[in-house]
């Protein structure tokens, strides 16, 4: 198993941070940024977790690289490139969901287009039957 640190912020400290500890069907865009990869060779389980170091605590998810390769990949390669170092978490619902990640967040003078960054491509949407966006679900946005 390998693991990601990342490391992100929330917009603001009045955001209260609503956990979600999950073990994701797919990864998400609201990642993070990130500094190492850490293989562990022991158990079964090869896929890398990705560690959230964020202002207001620590969570893990699994990032299921056997059954979505090209978003985990490409989610640890931005991550490795450090894409996500210092975003921001820049929409807060609570009991519903969270959502980060754009580069835009680290510059508040481009606050009006939060939520509109991106890495500058897309990848081929993955469709893996069994894997849906339920409570608990780590999305990536493909747009």
């Amino acid at each position: 198993m390998a693991t990601l640190r990342v490391q992100k912020q929330f917009n603001g400290e009045k955001m209260k941070f609503y956990p979600i500890i999950l073990i994701a069907s797919i990864i998400v865009l609201a990642g993070c940024g990130a500094d190492d990869i850490e293989n562990n060779s022991g158990g079964d389980n090869m896929n890398p977790i990705a560690v959230f170091d964020t202002s207001m605590g620590e969570f893990k998810i699994e990032l299921f690289e056997d059954k979505s390769p090209i978003t985990a990949g490409n989610f640890k390669k931005l991550v490795q490139e450090g894409f996500y170092d210092g975003t921001k978490f820049h929409r807060v619902i609570k009991g519903f969901m969270n959502q980060g990640g754009d580069p835009l967040t680290k510059d508040n003078s481009q606050q009006a287009r939060w939520g509109t960054g991106n890495p500058g491509y897309a990848i081929k949407d993955e469709f893996i039957e069994g894997l849906s966006n339920v409570r608990g679900t780590i999305s990536m946005a493909n747009s």
